[in-house]
C-alpha cells in the first residue's frame, strides 16, 4: 500500500491497491493522497483527474424558457459545454432545438404564427426582388428590339436615298458620253442698225 501511495500523483488518490483518477467534481493537488476534495458550491471540474483547484469551474444554469421545456430541466447546474434540448408546447416555435448552456444563447418558444410570419416576410421580399429583376429584363430587351426596328436597313437607306417622280416611277442616273451630248448653238451677234440717210448727212458737218 505504501507503494501505491508514493506511486499516485496529483489529480488521483490510492484506492485500495489502485491509483485512481479524482472523479467529476473533485481534484487532488497531492501525490499519495487516499482521496480528493470536492469543488466548491456551484462549481465543477470539466473532467477527472482534475489536480488543482482551479480546474473548478462554475457551474451553467439552465435558463428558463416560457412555452416550454428542457433537458435537463431549467435551473439545472450543469459544465458549459452541456447540450441542453428544448421542446416547444403545442402552437409554439423555435428557431434552434438545441444549444449550448455556456453558449450565451436565451432560445424561447414563439408563438408559430410569429414564425411562419418571418418565413413570409422572407420569402415575399426574395419574389419581389425577383420579379423587379424579370420586369428590368423585359424592358431592356424591348428597348434593343424598338431600337433595331427603328434602324433601316441597307436596302431602305438605298430605296429612300432614290428621287420619286410621279406615276411610281424612279430617275435612274445615266452616264452619257461627250461626244453624243448635244451642243448648244453659239449665241447670235448682236444687229446693229442701220443709220438713215438724213442722220449720215448731219455727221457730216458735225
Amino acid at each position: 500500500k505504501q507503494w501505491y501511495s508514493t506511486q499516485s500523483t496529483g489529480g488521483y488518490y490510492v484506492s485500495g491497491t489502485a491509483c485512481t483518477a479524482c472523479s467529476l467534481g473533485t481534484y487532488n493537488p497531492t501525490a499519495g493522497a487516499t482521496s480528493c476534495t470536492t469543488c466548491p458550491t456551484d462549481t465543477t471540474t470539466y473532467g477527472t483527474g482534475s489536480s488543482a483547484s482551479s480546474q473548478c469551474m462554475d457551474l451553467c444554469i439552465v435558463p428558463g424558457v416560457t412555452y416550454g421545456s428542457t433537458t435537463p430541466p431549467t435551473g439545472f447546474r450543469v459544465t458549459d459545454d452541456t447540450v441542453v434540448t428544448l421542446k416547444c408546447e403545442d402552437g409554439k416555435a423555435t428557431d434552434t432545438d438545441t444549444f449550448t448552456c455556456g453558449s450565451g444563447i436565451d432560445p424561447q418558444c414563439n408563438a408559430a404564427q410569429e414564425v411562419k410570419d418571418e418565413n413570409d416576410s422572407t420569402v415575399t421580399i426574395v419574389v419581389v426582388v425577383a420579379v423587379l429583376i424579370v420586369v428590368a429584363l423585359i424592358v431592356v430587351a424591348i428597348f434593343v428590339i424598338r431600337k433595331r426596328t427603328q434602324e433601316p436597313s441597307e436596302a431602305e437607306v438605298r430605296y429612300n436615298a432614290a428621287a420619286v417622280v410621279p406615276n411610281n416611277t424612279y430617275e435612274i442616273p445615266i452616264k452619257i458620253p461627250s461626244a453624243l451630248k448635244r451642243k448648244e448653238p453659239p449665241p447670235p451677234e448682236p444687229v446693229m442698225e442701220e443709220e438713215s440717210l438724213i442722220d449720215k448727212f448731219t455727221s457730216l458737218f458735225t
